[in-house]
């Protein structure tokens, strides 16, 4: 396994089965009513802030994408700091496991963050999920609650 920025058609189709995969899994799909569309605009709006976005991939031995996270970083709008903010992080379910693409994918987003100047990552979990374990052992802390209700 190794990490690479997305760049190519092909990616972007894989960004896209992997979006969709993810709405399906999560609790986030029922809410968003996501397009095929709307997931490319996101490549779309990580590509043009490309000096505060990252898009970067988990790929196999055939260069094939298996897992992802996207983020963009912004300042926080109460002291201008810049804050890392995850839009998406995937693994595909039968990559989970033994290759620990995710914790690499994690690892990777927090040094770009630090590197690019960010003094906060904040990465979102469903409530009471196991990711959100996952983030209080790598020394994260819930420090809110979202709230979601369809209009």
């Amino acid at each position: 396994m190794k990490l690479r920025a997305a760049a190519s058609l092909e990616d972007h189709l894989a960004v896209r089965r992997m979006g969709r995969a993810f709405l399906e899994a999560t609790p986030y799909g029922p809410l968003l009513e996501t397009t095929a569309d709307d997931i490319d605009n996101l490549i779309a709006i990580v590509d043009a802030h490309r000096e505060r976005g990252l898009l970067l991939l988990a790929v196999d031995d055939q260069d094939q994408a298996f897992g992802m996270i996207a983020m963009l970083m912004l300042p926080n709008p109460f002291n201008r700091r810049l804050v890392a903010d995850e839009i998406v992080w995937w693994v595909d379910t039968d990559h989970r496991g033994a290759l620990r693409a995710g914790p690499a994918l994690l690892d990777a987003a927090e040094n770009w963050a630090r590197a690019q100047g960010a003094y906060l990552v904040k990465m979102v979990a469903p409530f009471g999920s196991k990711v959100a374990r996952y983030y209080d052992r790598r020394g994260y802390s819930p420090i809110e609650t979202t709230h979601a209700k369809v209009l």
